[in-house]
């Protein structure tokens, strides 16, 4: 043990310092600027701060206030688990500061892989030098640098050889007592893993459920109880720790919106056994000529994310060498444990496997199937040690065959050290945003809130123009007083009056928001198809004209006249059932010949309300308002109908209005696809009477 203590303190050692190189963060200085600072790595940085400020609790339901100003942000429509991990980071940062602590996190994530994997190796009597080289290419697996910051959640799968090794207790013969100590640590590695990835969990549970379902073929339905306990104990946390996001819901009404998944997302995210071997462009110690470069030139989804390194497919085709063997000379075949959570896990992620007639049935949960890569690499891995270990070798000649080993799988899968000049060029960002969220906290006192053109869906908007997504999140992380209006999560009432301002002329946009109480207008001009040209001279022509022109063109900012007392903006109904996902440019549309619209009424008696909107639709056809059966109004759009002061009364609490037609759904263009519609419904506004 005291010497395993040695190695392991090594291996970490080794491990860190390797990390420190290859991210140029070897000084106190570099520590301070992020890893990643674009696309998903600003939208974590973004989670990390409201953390910090004390918005993310475990259990509780999640509100940031200084998001979707005036109301607040809502972050409990799209799944975000690991909040207790996020809580505790939050502590972090208070004390060491937001970038540094997403580094942090990000070395941890390797330290710990390498770390598991090597006390699991050394458990099954490996040999310390094949456990080390086992951990070293097991922590520093191309999928980690593919996934780095900006999927930190995924980064962090430094728990999956602990699953590995409680399956496979849970599927020896004589199971997993529930009076040993086994379970006792089984437990632990099921409470740990539902703390982190829910795709790393899921298979976790899979594995256990085909556990239970071997021993219950064997006859000894008593041993199958153990695998499912600890398949509970995930869920049952899992539950407990999202418990606040999971009654949000239940009190507001299922948001469809937020989280938009469809099946042809599950083939385009699926894992592609080709790309388990393909190393990524620039990486890898073999690059397979024109055979790669053709591959990665057509795909499409997380290109290169899979890729095994050849550490990993070693121990894949040590894995399939025996039984093939065995077949070939016509004798009897003993297929391996492992082979068959390999088999099973391809068998599930693969493009139209299991996940996939799951998604025909409409089960739509986890689309980037590719993930289960490092499940894949990870089992490979501790088969393979285990096997080279049980060689009849003496120490020092299996020690050089080791480091041989770990040498070839750290030049195949590790990435190049960074050079001089690529640490000053990830600080040109956060340099840049920094100044900017100084000057808007000290040209506007108080708690100001500003306006973001232009206006962005959150989470997964996607790029626009030249603009990637979550842009809008990073003046945020630098500031303390300051509300944002974007950041809540999408498909809401409190955040489609975002885009009616948007769609209005500067003289009405600057009326409405000074109305609303906003001080400012952030304009990222690499948002809009002119640069935002258009847009500022107009905002100019009506009183308001630029204060700041951020260098390099990016950002203006257009001050404001905020009235007091503000007004909250007019509030809109929800989309319910029969409606597609996305709203576009020509408004929001129907899937089906009836679509619900959601009104919520918090008073104790009935709210007399006026909407106006614009119905276009896919064919002549009737569309027919009801409420609770009785019809309210009835129109023949041809193909664009607008409806003004349409006045209706709600009752107390929940009501839904339909709209209705005679049309059977006709395939229309729906943004760029063609999709079976009826009709669509364009800037829908509710008045209060």
């Amino acid at each position: 043990m005291r010497r395993d203590l040695w190695r392991a303190g090594a291996l970490l050692a080794f491990l860190a310092g390797l990390w420190c190189l290859v991210y140029g963060r070897t000084s106190i200085a570099a520590w301070q600027t992020p890893i990643l600072y674009e696309g998903d790595a600003v939208s974590f940085l973004g989670y990390l701060k409201a953390a910090r400020d004390g918005h993310v609790v475990p259990v509780a339901a999640t509100f940031v206030p200084d998001l979707n100003a005036p109301f607040g942000a809502n972050w409990n429509d799209y799944p975000r688990p690991q909040k207790t991990f996020f809580w505790f980071a939050g502590l972090v940062a208070r004390a060491a500061g937001l970038f540094p602590t997403a580094n942090l996190l990000l070395l941890g994530a390797h330290l710990l892989a390498g770390l598991a994997f090597f006390g699991v190796a050394r458990y099954l009597r490996c040999r310390a030098a094949w456990a080390v080289a086992g951990a070293l290419a097991f922590a520093c697996s191309p999928y980690i640098w593919y996934r780095n910051v900006g999927h930190l959640a995924l980064s962090l799968y430094w728990h999956i050889p602990l699953d590995v090794l409680v399956v496979g207790w849970c599927f020896r013969r004589h199971g997993l007592p529930f009076r040993s100590r086994r379970f006792a640590f089984a437990l632990l590695v099921a409470f740990a893993t539902a703390l982190f990835n829910v795709y790393y969990a899921a298979m976790f549970m899979q594995l256990l459920a085909l556990s239970a379902l071997g021993q219950a073929l064997r006859g000894t339905w008593r041993k199958a109880a153990a695998p499912l306990v600890l398949a509970g104990a995930v869920v049952a946390l899992f539950a407990l720790e999202s418990l606040g996001t999971l009654q949000y819901p239940l009190k507001h009404g299922r948001n469809l919106y937020a989280v938009h998944r469809a099946y042809g997302a599950l083939e385009h995210y699926a894992l592609k056994p080709v790309e388990l071997i393909l190393p990524p462009p620039g990486r890898g110690l073999f690059h397979y000529g024109a055979l790669a470069a053709g591959y990665f030139q057509n795909a499409r989804g997380e290109v290169g994310s899979a890729y095994l390194g050849v550490a990993a497919l070693a121990g894949v085709l040590s894995l399939l060498s025996g039984p093939l063997l065995g077949l070939v000379r016509g004798r009897r075949v003993l297929y391996p444990p492992a082979l068959g959570a390999l088999v099973w896990i391809g068998a599930f992620s693969i493009a139209g496997g299991a996940n996939g007639v799951l998604g025909s049935l409409g089960v739509v949960l986890f689309r980037g199937t590719n993930r289960y890569s490092i499940w894949i690499a990870a089992v490979a891995l501790l088969h393979l040690v285990g096997r080279l270990s049980r060689r009849r070798q003496s120490t020092r000649p299996a020690i050089l065959s080791a480091t041989l080993f770990a040498a070839v799988a750290l030049l195949d899968q590790v990435p190049g050290i960074a050079h001089p000049g690529s640490l000053a060029s990830q600080a040109h960002g956060p340099q840049m945003d920094r100044s900017f969220a100084a000057w808007l906290e000290a040209a506007f006192p108080g708690r100001p809130m500003v306006f973001m053109l232009p206006v962005l869906d959150f989470p997964e908007s996607g790029p626009i123009k030249q603009m990637r997504d979550y842009e809008h999140f990073r003046p945020y992380l630098f500031t303390s007083r300051v509300r944002y209006s974007y950041g809540t999560d999408k498909g809401r009432a409190g955040e489609q009056w975002q885009r009616r301002v948007e769609a209005m002329v500067p003289a009405k946009m600057i009326d409405r928001l000074e109305a609303y109480g906003f001080s400012a207008i952030v304009v990222d001009r690499r948002g809009l198809a002119d640069g935002g040209v258009a847009l500022l001279q107009g905002l100019a022509g009506a009183g308001r004209p630029v204060i700041l022109d951020e260098a390099g063109g990016s950002r203006a900012v257009v001050r404001l006249q905020p009235r007091m007392p503000a007004r909250l903006p007019d509030r809109a109904p929800r989309f319910g059932e029969g409606w597609y996902g996305r709203l576009r440019e020509e408004g929001l549309w129907a899937r089906a010949s009836e679509a619900h619209l959601i009104f919520y009424n918090d008073s104790s008696t009935p709210e007399s309300v006026a909407l106006s909107f614009e119905l276009t639709a896919a064919k002549p056809c009737a569309v027919s308002l009801t409420q609770a059966g009785h019809v309210v109004a009835t129109w023949r759009p041809h193909p664009t109908v607008s409806v003004a002061d349409l006045r209706v009364a709600l009752p107390p609490g929940e009501s839904h209005l339909v709209l209705t037609t005679d049309l059977a759904p006709a395939l229309t263009e729906v943004g760029n696809r063609l999709r079976m519609a009826t009709f669509a419904v364009k800037d829908l506004e509710m008045i209060e009477e």
